[in-house]
């Protein structure tokens, strides 16, 4: 953007539409700046062409927009203080849509696709002639495909890969940090195929009652879901758990709530199989102590434990 604003030839301009086409992600990178370019450009004040000479004009124009584009890529992260907050931000931080801890949120798009987000997600989305693309940054989401009279394609983008939705209901996870990686994809309509980012790497396509997890190099098994109730459960603000290590849930649960929900080694193997609220997630531990041998304890609001009682 920056090279664009020094010399306007058409090899510039040319390299700069293949290096947007190359990559879903410098689209999106490039669609980013433009927009903080334009809103710190609103806030300056750029000389009346009526008052000074029309070239100075357009020369001091120029000036001022090549300060503007260094700017925001300063505001961007390309410095060093700027990137450092970057790396440490959680990822999707600059996203267009985002829900915060405990929140969900619906979104339905010009081709009537319904997008619903969970807790601590954050998505972008782009539609325009030739294709509709949602990329999940962070958290979960479930999408149910709407017919689009102009058969633009649907992709979800992930940092695994991508998907491909075969007029469908799924919902798609994106996993950052702890024991597990990579998304993980669950069908409860239609079918999807996982595309996964290394393109040596075989896709698969997972079918209604199927869930599958990849990452950018290969796809798991794909298996079938044990209770298709319990994967949107979050839609009704539950958890349903079958048979769920209590360590697993502790983290589940954790998703919703500021802070830490800490589950002791000597409990972490015990099962938990019922239905918890998650708008109360206090409600939810005094369950637990209602059903396992375990107590809760709370060292503070935000570090909660679960022991053996």
């Amino acid at each position: 953007m920056a090279r664009l604003q020094d010399d306007s030839g058409e090899e510039v301009r040319l390299a700069c539409e293949r290096w947007r086409a190359a990559h879903a992600d410098h689209e999106c990178a490039w669609r980013r700046l433009a927009d903080l370019a334009r809103n710190l450009s609103s806030t300056r004040h750029y000389a009346d062409a009526n008052l000074v000479d029309g070239t100075l004009a357009r020369s001091d124009m120029r000036e001022q927009r090549r300060g503007i584009i260094k700017l925001a890529l300063l505001l961007a992260g390309a410095g060093g203080l700027g990137w450092q907050a970057v790396n440490l931000a959680p990822p999707g931080w600059l996203a267009a849509y985002q829900t915060g801890v405990g929140e969900r949120r619906t979104l339905t798009l010009a081709d009537g696709t319904r997008v619903d987000l969970n807790t601590d997600t954050a998505i972008d989305v782009s539609v325009d002639g030739q294709t509709r693309d949602i990329w999940l940054r962070r958290g979960e989401i479930l999408v149910a495909t709407g017919h689009d009279a102009q058969a633009r394609p649907l992709r979800v983008h992930t940092d695994s890969g991508d998907i491909l939705p075969i007029g469908t209901r799924f919902t798609v996870r994106q996993f950052h940090g702890g024991d597990r990686q990579g998304v993980r994809v669950a069908v409860l309509e239609g079918a999807v195929r996982l595309v996964p980012r290394e393109a040596s790497a075989p896709q698969a396509v997972v079918n209604a009652g199927q869930a599958a997890c990849f990452d950018t190099g290969r796809v798991q098994a794909v298996a079938g879901i044990d209770d298709a109730s319990a994967e949107a459960s979050w839609l009704h603000g539950m958890i349903v758990a079958v048979r769920m290590p209590l360590a697993r849930f502790a983290a589940e649960l954790g998703r919703y709530r500021s802070g830490l929900v800490q589950c002791e080694g000597d409990v972490a193997h015990l099962s938990v199989t019922g239905a918890f609220p998650v708008q109360d997630t206090d409600a939810a531990l005094r369950m637990l102590e209602e059903v396992l041998p375990v107590r809760i304890r709370y060292r503070t609001r935000y570090w909660v434990q679960i022991r053996a009682s």
